[in-house]
C-alpha cells in the first residue's frame, strides 16, 4: 500500500490481482482495477479496467507521485510448473481531470471552485504501459530518481528452483519507460545474489541500489553511468513523458522518410535506411528525435508550473479575503 499525493487516497494491491484506490476520509473505494483473467470481473461491471492476472506483490511511486508501478506474479497456466513471465504495470496517478475534488465541492466562491476543481481529485489510475520481465515472479521494484528508468527483480522461489533447476531468473532488470525497452540487466556474476530477490529499493541520490534476497545478503549496487546515457534525464511526469514520446516518434518518421529519399529507394528491401542517411536527413531537416522530445516535454511541464502558480495565487487571494494569513499558517505548521 502507498499514500498518494496529499494523503487522502490510499492505493492498495491484492492477492487476487486487483488494485483499489481507497478514500480514507470516507472509507469507500473510489476506483478498482480488476484481475486480468476470465470470470474475475462481476457481470454487472461495465467497461472494467484490468490490472494483474494473479497476486500483486507491491507498488512504488516516483518522486512526484505522478506515476506508479505495480508488480507481482505471472499468469498461472494449467500443466506448467511455473507461472508465465510476470509484468510490471505503469500507471498514471495524477488527479483525474474528469473528477471534481472535495476542496472545490466545499468552496463557496465559484471562481475559486473552478480554479481548484481537480487539485485533490482522485488519481486517474489509468494504465500507461506494461513491461514483460522474463521472470515468473517480481518481488521488488522502484523508480530511479531523476531519470526515466525503473528497476525490478524477483525470480523463482527456493522450492521451485530446487525442483526445476537451471536459470533462477533472479536478475535485476532496468527499463526505460519512454522507449519501453530493457536497457540493462544485473546478474549471473560473482557479486550477484544466488537466490530469489525479495526487496529492491533505490537510494534518493539515484546512483545506488539496494537489494535483499533469500540468501541472507543485502547488496549495494553502484549504478554505472552508461545506464543514464541510455535514457532521458527528465523528472518523471506522465503527461510530459507521453508528449515527449509522441514527439520523438513523429520526428523519427519524418527523418526516416527523408533518409529513404536520400538513398533513392534503397530501403525497399525492408532493411530501412542506413545511419549515414538518417544523420544526413537530420542535418538537412534541422531536427533530431531528442530535441523534439525535450521541446514537447518542456512545454507540458511549463504549462503545469504556470497552472500550479495560478492555483496558489487564487488560494492566497481567498485566504486574504477571509482575513487569514497563509504565511503565518505555514510558519505555524513548520513549528
Amino acid at each position: 500500500m502507498r499514500w498518494t499525493r496529499g494523503g487522502r487516497y490510499l492505493l492498495a494491491c491484492y492477492d487476487d490481482g486487483s488494485i483499489r484506490l481507497w478514500n480514507t476520509y470516507s472509507g469507500t473505494v473510489e476506483k478498482t482495477r480488476w484481475p486480468r483473467r476470465a470470470g474475475a470481473v462481476p457481470e454487472e461491471v461495465e467497461g472494467a479496467l484490468l490490472a494483474h492476472p494473479t497476486s500483486v506483490r507491491g507498488v512504488a511511486f516516483n518522486a512526484t507521485k505522478s506515476l506508479a508501478i505495480t508488480y507481482g506474479a505471472g499468469t498461472l497456466v494449467e500443466g506448467k510448473p511455473e507461472p508465465e513471465e510476470a509484468e510490471v504495470l505503469l500507471w498514471n496517478i495524477q488527479p483525474d481531470p474528469t473528477r471534481v475534488g472535495p476542496i472545490a465541492e466545499d468552496a463557496e466562491d465559484p471562481d475559486l471552485a473552478e480554479s481548484m476543481a481537480h487539485i485533490d481529485a482522485p488519481p486517474a489510475l489509468s494504465l500507461i504501459k506494461s513491461f514483460r520481465t522474463g521472470a515468473p515472479f517480481i518481488r521488488g521494484a522502484d523508480f530511479v530518481p531523476n531519470s526515466t528508468l525503473f528497476v525490478c527483480a524477483g525470480g523463482r522461489d527456493s522450492k521451485m528452483q530446487s525442483q526445476l533447476g537451471g536459470d533462477p531468473k533472479n536478475e535485476i532488470r532496468v527499463y526505460d519507460i519512454v522507449s519501453g525497452k530493457e536497457v540493462a540487466k544485473v546478474g549471473r556474476n560473482p557479486k550477484a545474489h544466488f537466490s530469489p530477490i525479495n526487496c529492491l529499493i533505490m537510494h534518493p541520490d539515484g546512483r545506488r541500489m539496494y537489494s535483499a534476497a533469500e540468501d541472507g545478503y543485502i547488496k549495494v549496487h553502484d549504478l554505472p553511468e552508461r545506464w543514464f546515457e541510455l535514457c532521458s534525464h527528465w523528472d518523471l511526469d506522465a503527461p510530459g513523458v507521453t508528449a515527449a514520446t509522441k514527439a520523438a516518434q513523429r520526428a523519427v518518421e519524418t527523418i526516416r522518410a527523408r533518409a529513404i529519399e536520400l538513398e533513392e529507394g534503397k530501403a525497399e528491401d525492408g532493411s530501412g535506411p542506413g545511419e549515414e542517411a538518417m544523420q544526413q536527413a537530420r542535418e538537412e531537416l534541422g531536427i533530431s528525435e531528442m530535441e523534439e522530445a525535450e521541446k514537447a516535454y518542456d512545454e507540458v511541464v511549463q504549462g503545469q508550473v504556470t497552472g500550479a502558480l495560478a492555483l496558489k495565487a487564487a488560494a492566497s487571494m481567498a485566504a486574504a479575503g477571509s482575513g487569514e494569513n497563509p504565511a503565518e499558517e505555514e510558519e505555524e505548521a513548520e513549528d
